[in-house]
C-alpha cells in the first residue's frame, strides 16, 4: 500500500511541475493571443523577455502578428497598459522586417485601466495621410519591440494589452490573460546600492523576412569577455540553433546561417546574457 501511495505521490509531483514547466514556457518564451472574431486566421504572439527582474534592469515586450487571412488588415494599432512605474525608452516597429512610420502616444495615465498607463502605436492610420498607410498584407508579418524599464521594487499587474483592426468588412482585435511581473531593489554591499550590469537593450533580426543569412544585432553595452548566447527554436519550442561568444566593444550580433533541413516558417531566437534573455522572431523563406 505503502509503494502505491508513493507512486501515486510521485506521478502527482511530476505532473505538477511539468505544469510549472508549461506555464514558464508560455509566460516567458511566447504566449499566443486569442483572435476575435473566432476563426480569424491572425497569428499574434506577445513576448515578455521575463517575468523577475531588478530596478537597474530593463524589460523588453514584443509583439509579432502574421497575417494568414487571404484579406488585408487595415487602421491597425497597438495599445498596451503599462503600470504606472514603468516608462518605455525606445521601440522598433517592422512590416517584413522594414522599418515604418507609425503614430506613437502616450503615456496617458488611468485611461483605460486604473493604475497604468496606456501606450498607443498606429500603423495604419488614413486620417494621417500617406504616411500612415501601412496595411497588413496576407502572408506580411508585424513585428513591434519595445524596452521599458521600472522606477520601483514591486509586483505589477499588466491588465491586457490589444491588436485592433479591421478587414474583411469587420473589426478583429487580440486579447490575452493577464500576468505578474516581479521588481527586486539593486543589490546592496556595504550600505551601497551596486546595479545590476548593463544588458543588451533592444534586439533584432536583419533582413527579415530571409532566405539566406541572418544577422541578429543587439543595442546596448556588456562587460568585456563576458558570454553572450543566442538559441534559436521553431514553432514547436524545439532548439535548432545555439552560439556563444565573448563580448567585445562594438562587436554586438550574432550571425545565424541556416542549415539546409531548415523549412520555411516563424523561428524564434532568445539572446541570453546575465540570467536574463531578449526575444524576438524570424522568418524564414526557403
Amino acid at each position: 500500500m505503502k509503494i502505491e501511495i508513493l507512486s501515486k505521490a510521485r506521478l502527482a509531483i511530476k505532473a505538477l511541475l511539468l505544469l510549472i514547466l508549461m506555464s514558464i514556457f508560455v509566460i516567458n518564451v511566447r504566449a499566443q493571443e486569442n483572435v476575435l472574431p473566432i476563426g480569424t486566421d491572425i497569428n499574434s504572439v506577445y513576448t515578455v523577455s521575463y517575468i523577475d527582474f531588478s530596478v537597474s534592469d530593463t524589460l523588453i515586450i514584443s509583439w509579432t502578428v502574421i497575417n494568414n487571412e487571404d484579406f488585408d488588415l487595415a487602421n491597425l494599432y497597438i495599445a498596451d497598459n503599462i503600470p504606472n512605474e514603468f516608462t518605455v525608452l525606445s521601440s522598433i516597429i517592422q512590416i517584413n522586417g522594414n522599418p515604418v512610420p507609425n503614430y506613437y502616444s502616450g503615456p496617458q495615465q488611468n485611461q483605460i485601466y486604473s493604475g497604468c498607463n496606456t501606450y498607443r502605436w498606429a500603423i495604419d492610420l488614413p486620417i494621417q495621410g500617406d504616411s500612415l498607410n501601412n496595411v497588413l498584407a496576407p502572408g506580411d508579418t508585424l513585428y513591434l519591440q519595445y524596452a521599458v524599464i521600472c522606477s520601483a521594487e514591486g509586483i505589477y499587474l499588466f491588465p491586457f494589452h490589444t491588436l485592433c483592426c479591421y478587414g474583411n468588412g469587420a473589426g478583429i482585435f487580440t486579447t490575452a490573460d493577464t500576468f505578474y511581473v516581479t521588481v527586486s531593489p539593486d543589490s546592496q554591499i556595504g550600505g551601497g546600492s551596486i546595479s545590476a550590469p548593463r544588458r543588451p537593450e533592444l534586439s533584432f533580426a536583419y533582413p527579415n523576412p530571409s532566405n539566406s543569412e541572418v544577422i541578429i544585432k543587439y543595442t546596448g553595452e556588456v562587460h568585456s569577455g563576458s558570454t553572450i548566447s543566442l538559441k534559436i527554436f521553431d514553432s514547436l519550442g524545439r532548439e535548432i540553433h545555439k552560439d556563444d561568444i565573448r563580448g567585445t566593444p562594438g562587436d554586438n550580433y550574432f550571425r545565424w546561417r541556416p542549415q539546409k533541413n531548415v523549412a520555411s516558417g516563424i523561428y524564434f531566437y532568445n539572446i541570453y546574457y546575465n540570467k536574463a534573455s531578449y526575444r524576438g522572431t524570424i522568418t524564414f523563406l526557403r
